[in-house]
Parts: C-alpha cells; sequence; structure tokens
C-alpha cells in the first residue's frame, strides 16, 4: 500500500552568464494551477523542458510542451499513472511538430523532456532527450533517467569514457527530441520514495557544470528546497553558466495522519451534555473530512490515536446556587478545522498524531525503454 508523503519543491531557471534568451520551461502544480484535490489524486507532476531550434523557436518548444503535459496528463481517464503520462508526452510532441510544420521560421524545434509524478511513494519518471532525473538518499545520488545523446551513446559502446563525455565537443547533441519528429521514444522507469529522499529535474544546463556529488551534497545539506535550488544554479553561474540554467528539487517527507483531539474535563452538571456533542462533532464524517483535508496527508488505515487540540476550546460552566440549580456551558469558542494546502508543509504540523505503522516499502525499478541508437557520428540536434 502506497504511503502518503509530504513534498517541499524549490523551482528557477535562469538564462545563465552567455545567452541572452532562456529557452528552458519547468512546471509544478503549484506553477501551472493545478487544485491540491486533483494533484492528490492523479499524483504531483513535475517537469523540465530544454528547448532548441534557434532564436524564439526553442522557447516555444519548451514552453508549449510543458503546458501541453500538464492538460493533457490531469485531462487524461487512464487509471495509470505512465498509461497518463504516455499519452500527455504523445500529445505535447504532435502539438509541437505541428507548431514546425505550419511555421517556416520554427522548422526543426524541438525540446527534451524529463517529467515526474509522485503518487504516494510511487515515483514514475519519463524522459526524451537528456535533461536529468536524479535521487538522492542518505547523501548518495542516483542518475535514474538515461540521456539520449551521441556521447552517451558512445560511452555505452566503451569508445569514450564518462569523463571524455562531459568535455566532448559533441556533448550537446541529442538523438532523441519532443517535437522533431512525428513520433516520440519514451523511456520510463519507476521507484520507491522514502522519507528524507530528494528528488532533482534539472537540464543539461546544470548537468553539464555541476557534478553530481555536489548536486547531492548541495540538496541534502541545504536548509530549503529553494534554497538548494539557488545554489545549484548559482554554482553553474559562477563556472560559466555557458546554457540556460533549470532545476526543480522535491524533498519527500513522512504525511502525518490526523487524529481525533480529546475534550477537557469540564466540572458540573452539563459535562456529560458537551462530552456527548463533542464525540458527535469530532466522530462525524465532516468534521474527520475537515481535519484531514490537505493534498498530502490522506490516512490510509484505521488506526486507535489520540491527540491534544489547540487550545482555543476552553469549556466552562456556571452553576447556580437555587433549589433548582443548572449548569449552563458556555464554550468560549467553537473549534474549527481548517484545511489547508500547499506544495511547502511545515515542518511540524498539529494536532500530532500516532498511528499503526507501515511496512517500508522496498524499492523497486522498472524500466520500459525504446532501443536507443547507436552511432558513431554525431546527428545534427543539439539542446
Amino acid at each position: 500500500m502506497s504511503r502518503q508523503l509530504l513534498v517541499e519543491v524549490g523551482s528557477l531557471s535562469d538564462p545563465g552568464q552567455v545567452r541572452e534568451l532562456n529557452e528552458d520551461c519547468l512546471g509544478t502544480p503549484a506553477i501551472m494551477g493545478i487544485s491540491p484535490d486533483l494533484a492528490k489524486r492523479k499524483g504531483r507532476l513535475y517537469a523540465v523542458a530544454d528547448g532548441m531550434g534557434g532564436h524564439a523557436a526553442g522557447e516555444v518548444a519548451s514552453q508549449q510542451a510543458i503546458s501541453t503535459l500538464f492538460k493533457e496528463y490531469y485531462a487524461s481517464p487512464s487509471i495509470e499513472v505512465i498509461e497518463r503520462m504516455k499519452e500527455a508526452i504523445e500529445a505535447a510532441n504532435a502539438e509541437v511538430h505541428a507548431q514546425a510544420s505550419l511555421d517556416r521560421a520554427k522548422a526543426g524545434m524541438g525540446t527534451t523532456l524529463v517529467a515526474a509524478v509522485l503518487h504516494g511513494d510511487d515515483l514514475y519518471v519519463a524522459n526524451v532527450g537528456d535533461s536529468r532525473a536524479y535521487l538522492v538518499r542518505e547523501q548518495s545520488i542516483e542518475q535514474i533517467t538515461r540521456d539520449h545523446s551521441w556521447v552517451n551513446e558512445q560511452v555505452q559502446a566503451g569508445i569514450i569514457t564518462e569523463q571524455e563525455a562531459r568535455e566532448h565537443l559533441y556533448r550537446n547533441i541529442i538523438t532523441r527530441s519532443l517535437g522533431t519528429k512525428p513520433d516520440v521514444d519514451i523511456d520510463f522507469f519507476q521507484k520507491k520514495m522514502q522519507p528524507g529522499d530528494v528528488l532533482v529535474l534539472c537540464c543539461d544546463g546544470l548537468s553539464n557544470e555541476v557534478e553530481d556529488d555536489e548536486i547531492a551534497r548541495i540538496v541534502s545539506t541545504t536548509h530549503s528546497a529553494q534554497e538548494a535550488v539557488q545554489k545549484l544554479i548559482d554554482l553553474a553561474n559562477q563556472r560559466g553558466g555557458p546554457d540556460n540554467i533549470t532545476a526543480i528539487v522535491v524533498r519527500v517527507g513522512e504525511a502525518v495522519k490526523a487524529s481525533r483531539p480529546v475534550l477537557p474535563l469540564v466540572a458540573g452538571g452539563g459535562l456529560a451534555a458537551i462530552l456527548i456533542a463533542a464525540a458527535a462533532y469530532f466522530g462525524s464524517g465532516v468534521a474527520k473530512e475537515k481535519w484531514l483535508a490537505t493534498p498530502t496527508a490522506t490516512p490510509t488505515a484505521t488506526s486507535t490515536s489520540t491527540a491534544t487540540p489547540n487550545p482555543t476550546y476552553t469549556p466552562t460552566a456556571t452553576l447556580t446556587p437555587t433549589p433548582t440549580a443548572t449548569a449552563t456551558p458556555s464554550p468560549t469558542s467553537t473549534p474549527t478545522a481548517t484545511a489547508t494546502s500547499t506544495e511547502t508543509p511545515t515542518k511540524t504540523p498539529s494536532p500530532t498524531l500516532t498511528s499503526t505503522p507501515t511496512e517500508t516499502p522496498t524499492e523497486t525499478s522498472s524500466l520500459t525503454a525504446a532501443p536507443a541508437h547507436t552511432s558513431t557520428a554525431p546527428p545534427a540536434s543539439a539542446s
């Protein structure tokens, strides 16, 4: 059973130190205006696109790819996450290719794309081109995606080393892209996420300038996800910033399950009535829904738990010393459960709760990949 995880998201795109135009584009549920409820039901989608194709055309391609991807993914009726991703990426490819075909000035434009969906503790990743997805766990980093680039094909064939690939003249030549052909080959990957994990999506403007272990160190030790993104981009710019630089950092934490508050004891004859009324209120489906309606905390198991409510509910009783003494409870305030929706959760959610622990899922991965083309001479597209 998937666990519900809290996330903290940081994202930033920068033109770099050399190029005047930023042809990169990124998308998160918050940036793209996706409602928290929809993101919770279908998963949180994050994506980075690195456009290419000359002045303005690359910018158009990346923006069109991101907007179509989000629109189609969240509109898709498909049940499976990977199927929704596949449909959305194919739709984005068709849209970019159609625009390139209709406008001679945009002929040949295209974009890379790396997209990830976090649904519960399941992570689904798709990529076309050389924009990357990394998983950082306990300061160790793993590149989830595989670069669709000429130099990577040479590395896989044993012709050049990884270090030589990083400095190679043709390191920006890619063998797959979105929008340059009517059809597109997509690689898919799947992982299990754990509290403390960090997902990093980035274009080659970052990965070409910042080493993998440096990425791991920065996202693991920096206070916030947004600060981590800023430090990554600053470092790439310090090293020349020859390309546009874009990154998304998603930090994962354990979701907190809400529980029923315990009312303080009340003296006087109205105690029973207050307790009965309170039990009815907090035991009702409406009360539960208000307490639990956050985009990142959905209870998945029945548990018996207790918690102390916010100290704003102080029932009192006034006793009138007459032969027919009655106790009139006068609560000074009515507890209100407020649902908040944010991509950046607080570190100490209230109320605090306990629940039956769930088994930590083991990490599994599966790869459905279209075969990459091995070549000995570089193709003509560059990101």
